[in-house]
């Protein structure tokens, strides 16, 4: 009896169709396998590249921070100094904000002291960054440096980046606060001046401008600082993120576009948000998820 078991599991391997058939799931279950490494080792790949490329961004921040530290005119002030990624901005590529605290002497400072110690900042980041024009090298991904924030005890410092060499706005009192000048001046949009004559000639009201990119235009657009809009186009590019859409340039892109874009009443009634949108998609800079 058991040797008629055995011949029919013989008769049954045998049989062409089912060799055919355990032949056929055999290879299929190796394709499947063979697949998944391939997959897995596409992403270890993937992963390693970018590790390289957070390696080298960090690399030259550390020797960003290393040269603001050492420099005879801002050692005199400064200390502490560190560079933080906003991961919140985006997940795969870079922007980092320099922080640093200052002597409280620093508050003592006019104006236009305290902007030439930022301006003079600025020009050692550039300066260690020469190599690749002011800018952080990271590749294919957007990586820069937003703004230089630094503090006493008691008051706020921030004047943005430019790599440049755009002489930006120094803001006093945290990133809305008043803005100067390099002459020490404080900054009034055109609005502003024009209605500080109507109110008191030593007006100095802070300029009421709409940076909501959902609803400004390019009336709202072309009294923006520098400063301004860079955070309106940065915030746009965050969401868009968020949404799974891939994002080529980084906020100077679009910048451009946008100063391109307005200046004629025939086009000053699009909103920002609508021309970032339109800009981006023609110039194959936004994707879509």
């Amino acid at each position: 009896m058991q040797d008629n078991q055995n011949q029919r599991e013989i008769k049954i391997l045998k049989s062409p169709k089912k060799i055919i058939l355990f032949t056929l799931a055999a290879i299929a279950l190796l394709f499947f396998v063979v697949k998944d490494v391939q997959k897995t080792m596409e992403t270890k790949k993937k992963e390693e590249k970018y590790a390289r490329v957070v390696t080298s961004v960090e690399s030259q921040m550390d020797k960003t921070i290393k040269d603001l530290e050492t420099d005879k005119t801002l050692s005199t002030y400064l200390s502490h100094l560190k560079y933080n990624r906003d991961t919140e901005w985006s997940k795969q590529d870079f922007r980092y904000d320099i922080e640093g605290d200052l002597d409280a002497s620093f508050d003592t400072l006019s104006k236009k002291e305290q902007y030439d110690f930022f301006a003079h900042a600025v020009e050692v980041i550039r300066e260690t960054n020469k190599k690749n024009g002011g800018e952080l090298e990271c590749g294919k991904y957007t990586c820069f440096i937003y703004a230089l924030n630094l503090k006493t005890d008691s008051e706020e410092y921030e004047m943005t980046y430019s790599y440049e060499g755009e002489k930006e706005h120094l803001f006093v009192g945290g990133h809305y606060g008043k803005e100067y000048l390099a002459d020490g001046s404080e900054y009034m949009s055109p609005n502003a001046a024009s209605n500080a004559g109507t109110t008191s000639a030593s007006a100095t009201a802070e300029p009421v401008i709409n940076s909501d990119p959902s609803t400004a235009t390019g009336v709202d657009w072309m009294q923006m600082s520098s400063h301004q809009k860079s955070e309106v186009v940065s915030s746009v590019i965050s969401s868009l993120e968020s949404k799974g859409y891939t994002i080529l340039e980084g906020p100077d892109w679009f910048i451009d576009s946008l100063d391109a874009y307005y200046g004629d009443p025939a086009t000053n009634t699009t909103t920002v948000v609508e021309i970032i949108a339109m800009s981006g998609v023609a110039g194959g800079v936004i994707l879509e998820p």
